[in-house]
C-alpha cells in the first residue's frame, strides 16, 4: 500500500472508496477479496480492474498452438511487470519462461508469445502480477 508522506489520502483507499468500501478493514483490506473472483483488492487496484465485479479479474487467455506458437493476453496496466512461468505438473513453477513489462499506454493488457516449440508431454503457464 502506498503510503503518502506527507499526510495525502491513500490512493488505495481512495480508489476502494469509489467503490463504495472501506479499504482499511475486513473484505475491503488490500489483500482480501471483496467480490470472491479470486484476485486480490490489491491486484484489481493496481491493474485497473474493478473490484465489485467478479467478472473482472486477472485472468489470461491463450490463443494458438505449439507448432505457431502460443500466445498469452493479460490485464494490465503501464508501469507493472510480470513473470510468466511455467510447470509440467502445477505443482511447482519452477521454470520462469519471462519477464515481462506491461505495455505503454493507452493499453490495457500485455501479451507474451512462446514462439514454435515441441511440448514433451502437457505444459502449463502462470502469469504473476510482479512485486
Amino acid at each position: 500500500i502506498f503510503a503518502s508522506e506527507s499526510g495525502g489520502t491513500d490512493p488505495y483507499e481512495t480508489w476502494a472508496r469509489s467503490y463504495g468500501f472501506d479499504g482499511t478493514t475486513g473484505d475491503g483490506l488490500p489483500e482480501a477479496d471483496k467480490d470472491g473472483d479470486g484476485t486480490s483488492n490489491q491486484a484489481e487496484f493496481l491493474l485497473g480492474l474493478v473490484p465489485v465485479d467478479p467478472n473482472s479479474r486477472f485472468a489470461a487467455t491463450l490463443l494458438g498452438t505449439p507448432a505457431t506458437g502460443l500466445t498469452l493476453t493479460w490485464p494490465s496496466q503501464p508501469g507493472l511487470t510480470f513473470t510468466v512461468k511455467s510447470s509440467t505438473d502445477l505443482a511447482g513453477w519452477p521454470a520462469t519462461e519471462a519477464t515481462v513489462p506491461a505495455d505503454a499506454a493507452p493499453a490495457t493488457t500485455t501479451s507474451w508469445s512462446t514462439g514454435p516449440f515441441v511440448p514433451a508431454g502437457k505444459k502449463f503457464f502462470r502469469v504473476e502480477l510482479a512485486p
